[in-house]
């Protein structure tokens, strides 16, 4: 045998293994994702998981998918801690992911409001209001709120809201129940009214939907004799009329805050567009555009903050009474009842601006409190502090947009301004509010207008910013 035909096998042997060789090398230097360990949750759905986080076996790994799995969990505010460790072995990359989930089940609505008018006249009543939301319901990171309340306006409420994992898109279903006196007119109501909503995630801060929202309104006219209150309840007499309407609305939505609870900077905006042309029934025409922004802003020192609020409907046309505005309480401009603005005219247009600057007083010990974690799985410590707070609120309405700068047209105004505590419970993203304000009255002779004594207090369950 000769060298020469030696030297050609052993040349083509290593020609041979060459493209063995280096697709081994290739292999070894691009890893893959063999498994993924979750550890730490009890609601959340484990595909659910792993789904949001983006993470799935078999697929190409580098550092950075860590780091875009951490922002997507992140992201969905379902989690208090996220830890992701991740182990590299010949066979492929093993990730653990160390997760503790935030409370779930948060206290959405706890106050009331004191309404100034009733059936047309000064009559003080109460309304007293209940809420709690469940941000993963089923441990599918859908949303499930409730509302009720009860005493002389008694209502159900219940809205569901389901994302479809691995799309932008997402899905709701609601519906609401109240029984109530008018504040103007003799008038009690019962409205009855469903909504269906579908939408899309424009960006990791953005979305819009749009919903068809059937209502259903009966109306029972009381009698209206002038010597009314003298007639016993058993032989006043009612008319009854029925309304049914249908609405269309498109909500855009950019949510840049730094968190959503007791944000230290970034902006929040809601803008929709809402008509009843889908089915106006007995009612006028309405095309109405609204827009409710939020600026959030470090304050002077450490921990303070400046909150300021633009709050605007626009109308093409007039309303009518039936959509008529009326404004007051907490949430909209505080040292007035609610619905205590607007009584004069009808208003189809109306302009709200708000500021709250926030500081801390006090922060308190850390209590043990176990009976919570039946509430809030894993929290067995509450941490609280005492915020203080000094706030100005204005509102101008008017009917028609041509008037809102007309010196002859009909316009209402009203301002608001005050202070007040905020009790603050980071942990479970909670707030217990009370705000002492002075409204702006006019005088008898309506020529002058004064801040009056007695301050309106309002109760309050989070913040309005």
């Amino acid at each position: 045998m000769s060298l020469n035909f030696i030297y050609k096998i052993l040349l083509t042997a290593i020609l041979i293994t060459i493209p063995h060789n280096v697709n081994s090398a290739l292999n070894h230097d691009s890893e893959t994702i063999k498994t993924i360990r979750i550890h730490g949750i009890q609601r959340s759905d484990t595909s659910m998981v792993k789904a949001v986080s983006g993470l799935q076996t078999e697929m190409p790994f580098d550092s950075s998918v860590i780091e875009t799995a951490r922002k997507n969990l992140r992201r969905t505010g379902l989690f208090s801690k996220i830890d992701i460790v991740y182990l590299s072995k010949d066979t492929g990359v093993d990730i653990y992911l160390f997760l503790r989930e935030a409370p779930a089940l948060l206290l959405s609505d706890i106050g009331g409001e004191l309404y100034s008018h009733k059936y047309g006249e000064q009559d003080l009543w109460w309304r007293m209001r209940f809420g709690f939301t469940h941000n993963n319901f089923r441990g599918l990171m859908e949303r499930l709120s409730v509302n009720v309340s009860f005493w002389e306006w008694r209502s159900l409420g219940a809205y569901w809201h389901k994302p479809v994992i691995n799309t932008p898109y997402f899905l709701g279903l609601g519906s609401y129940w109240a029984q109530y006196p008018y504040d103007i007119y003799d008038h009690d109501y019962q409205d009855i009214s469903a909504r269906i909503t579908a939408g899309r995630q424009l960006s990791a801060n953005s979305r819009i939907g749009l919903s068809i929202v059937p209502t259903f309104r009966r109306r029972h006219s009381r009698d209206t004799l002038d010597n009314l209150k003298e007639i016993p309840e058993t032989l006043k007499t009612y008319d009854t009329t029925d309304f049914y309407e249908a609405f269309a609305l498109i909500g855009l939505v950019f949510d840049n805050r730094s968190n959503r609870f007791d944000p230290e900077n970034g902006y929040y905006s809601y803008s929709e567009i809402k008509t009843n042309l889908l089915y106006p029934g007995i009612n006028r025409n309405l095309i109405q555009f609204s827009n409710d922004f939020r600026f959030y802003f470090p304050g002077i020192s450490t921990d303070h903050k400046l909150a300021l609020r633009l709050n605007t409907v626009l109308r093409y046309g007039d309303a009518g009474t039936y959509h008529r505005l009326l404004y007051g309480g907490d949430g909209q401009v505080r040292g007035y009842y609610k619905k205590k603005l607007g009584l004069t005219f009808v208003a189809n247009n109306s302009l709200i601006l708000s500021s709250e600057y926030r500081f801390p007083i006090w922060h308190a010990p850390e209590m043990y409190f176990p009976l919570i974690n039946l509430m809030y799985s894993g929290i067995n410590v509450l941490s609280w502090r005492l915020d203080g707070a000094v706030f100005f609120d204005y509102v101008r309405m008017w009917p028609n947009l041509t008037e809102i700068f007309s010196k002859n047209g009909k316009t209402e105004t009203g301002r608001g301004f005050g202070a007040g505590l905020r009790v603050m419970f980071p942990a479970i993203q909670t707030s217990g509010c009370i705000d002492i304000a002075f409204g702006e009255r006019r005088s008898e002779d309506n020529n002058s207008k004064r801040f009056t004594w007695p301050p309106i207090t309002h109760l309050y369950l989070n913040m309005h910013f």
